[in-house]
């Protein structure tokens, strides 16, 4: 595809027009930048970089840039040392971020200031001058397909506002991206910078769409031939479709999904002078796989996993695994078996037939279970998945209160719906985007059921950038479950249970909620748990997180009552693996305990709560 260079054009424009300062041209800077007064501190180490007379959005950004600012590594501060030369390249990087933002006037004025016999604290104090500000947007020749997105784009240079040339970069991408979508491939964007007095500034953007393109073909290169029609059947690229850089996106999405290969190549090739076929360069992964793990954390301080799985043992994206765990609470073994793509395409069914054993010190439940599942991945960020398990489980009451649990659990039989939708930039460490989870269980009177009960779980993520890689992350859990028909009770693995680690870390593991005579944790039919936490870099791979954590669990629905929801404040120490951040949280109850409990609690853990 041909290229432009949209920046140098910027560029060029802005220095002819007086926009940039005559110091990135080569002139003289005596005009409007002076350190002088820095000379006689060189040979010394810069402690400390103060710039005065920024607006604040500038501030942060300005630093950053400079070499004589003093940085932290690991455990000791780097200092650098001061020469003219570097102060002087310094305020003319600093002049030109300003121009860039709105000030092309500005003077830099550098002095310093004695710290101890050895260091110098430096100070550009900054006078900005006249603003420039953006006038007229201009479109010329945007495609009809591309007029909404391209005035939504041209509504970003706000008449009045302060110039930036960061903005006029991104409504230039934001019209090439509109018009690649409606279909043009090859399209460009020049860029004129015109400026009718002191003031501000006009922008036009001349748009070349160049053809419009359909796909063609998918051309599929590297797969093995049982699995090329499964590739075929997952992209569903079907000729004639226009052509739009999200479906490449998607297609790669899509291929990933399966886990059958190891490298996902997708380019775009002509085939005549309105045609495109996709090539799909594909590589397959190693099929046969055995994993094993063992770890700890505060609420499993044992965990010991190993599983084995074939992708394609039974060709055409049918595969067959196994597994086993052992935990200090839960235990299991299973083997699977699936189908991609059975029946309708980007889908994966599973079947499934486990033994698990839950083990806690009010109860103990031996199950075996058979789980059919299909999980839909049809959208962009969203996917449903659906289930029917049959599963038969023997209750050993543990409880102090012979009445805190009903006599066995028995035959169950559930049907389950989940709806899935995940916009985060990082499944591990998010920034930016939203987690929301909303999922029903049924378990319908007589039909293979002793127990029939309902339940109903919604839950979110929230993610919100805060400069940098600081982050806002909250959190909102809603969940409750019913008993049905001649049911008394919920069983114990389908109550809800709150406290602990990825939960509300005011309380140890399920110690928030209802508890027996013996005081050990029974579950209810409600809980709600929210909290909020502010994730920061301090230096290299460490972290700091600071967090508020409420929730409350209610033995029956009708107990439902805010008077003793529980709150906790805490902080976390954060260390950047490879697998997610590991964790050292400390919370502080700050509510009063509905019963006696440490008010202080300790956790560690890899990844994060939410």
């Amino acid at each position: 595809m041909p290229t432009s260079h949209p920046g140098r054009a910027i560029l060029v424009c802005l220095l002819l027009l007086g926009l940039l300062p005559t110091t990135a041209a080569g002139a003289d800077p005596s005009a409007e930048i002076d350190v002088s007064r820095l000379q006689s501190w060189q040979g010394r180490h810069v402690s400390g970089l103060t710039i005065t007379g920024l607006p604040g959005d500038l501030a942060k950004q300005a630093e950053s840039g400079l070499a004589l600012k003093p940085r932290r590594k690991f455990m000791r501060m780097r200092k650098p040392l001061l020469d003219a030369a570097t102060a002087h390249a310094d305020a003319r990087r600093l002049r030109l971020l300003l121009a860039r933002n709105g000030y092309p006037h500005a003077v830099i004025v550098g002095s310093g200031e004695a710290d101890g016999d050895e260091n110098v604290t430096v100070t550009f104090a900054v006078t900005l001058g006249p603003m420039i500000v953006f006038g007229e947007t201009v479109l010329v020749g945007v495609p009809a397909a591309a007029t909404v997105p391209a005035d939504s784009a041209r509504t970003r240079l706000v008449p009045g506002t302060r110039f930036q040339e960061s903005e006029v970069f991104a409504v230039q991408g934001a019209l090439v991206l509109a018009m690649r979508r409606a279909g043009h491939p090859h399209s460009a964007v020049d860029v004129a910078v015109v400026r009718p007095d002191s003031s501000r500034v006009d922008v036009t953007y001349t748009c070349t769409p160049g053809a419009l393109f359909v796909y063609g073909d998918l051309i599929v290169e590297g797969s093995p031939d049982d699995l090329t029609p499964l590739v075929h059947r997952t992209v569903g690229l079907k000729p004639g479709t226009p052509y739009s850089p999200r479906i490449a996106t998607n297609s790669r999405r899509y291929l990933r999904d399966l886990d059958l290969f190891r490298q996902i190549r997708l380019q775009n090739v002509p085939h005549d002078s309105t045609t495109l076929d996709m090539v799909a360069d594909l590589r397959e992964r190693k099929m046969l796989t055995l994993d094993a793990s063992v770890g700890t954390f505060t609420d499993n301080p044992v965990v010991i996993t190993v599983e084995a799985k074939h992708r394609n043992i039974f060709k055409r994206g049918r595969g067959l695994g196994s597994g086993a765990s052992y935990a200090t609470h839960l235990r299991w073994a299973e083997i699977r078996t699936w189908w991609q793509g059975l029946g309708v395409p980007r889908s994966r069914t599973d079947l499934r037939l486990r033994y698990e054993v839950q083990d806690e010190d009010s109860y103990r439940l031996d199950t075996a279970s058979a789980a059919l599942s299909t999980l839909f991945n049809y959208w962009e960020f969203s996917s449903v998945r659906t289930a029917l398990s049959v599963s038969n489980g023997v209750l050993d009451n543990r409880s102090a209160d012979p009445d805190a649990f009903i006599d066995d659990v028995g035959l169950q039989t559930v049907l389950t719906a989940a709806w899935f939708r995940d916009t985060s930039d990082n499944p591990l460490d998010p920034l930016t985007g939203k987690r929301l989870n909303l999922q029903g269980d049924w378990s319908p009177p007589g039909f293979w059921t002793e127990n029939p009960f309902a339940a109903i779980r919604a839950n979110g993520s929230r993610y919100f950038n805060m400069g940098g890689t600081r982050v806002l992350a909250t959190r909102l859990d809603m969940s409750v479950a019913w008993p049905l028909g001649d049911a008394i009770d919920l069983t114990p693995d389908r109550r809800w249970y709150a406290g602990g680690v990825s939960s509300m870390r005011g309380y140890g593991r399920r110690r928030l909620g209802p508890v027996d005579s013996a005081d050990n944790p029974i579950g209810g039919e409600a809980r709600l748990l929210a909290g909020l936490e502010v994730r920061m870099p301090v230096v290299s791979i460490v972290g700091l997180a600071l967090f508020v954590d409420t929730g409350q669990v209610w033995r029956r629905m009708d107990d439902i009552s805010f008077n003793h929801y529980q709150a906790a404040v805490g902080t976390g120490i954060l260390f950047g693996t490879p697998v997610g951040p590991l964790r050292l949280d400390f919370a502080y109850l700050v509510t009063e305990p509905e019963r006696p409990e440490s008010r202080w609690q300790f956790h560690f853990a890899i990844g994060h709560p939410y």
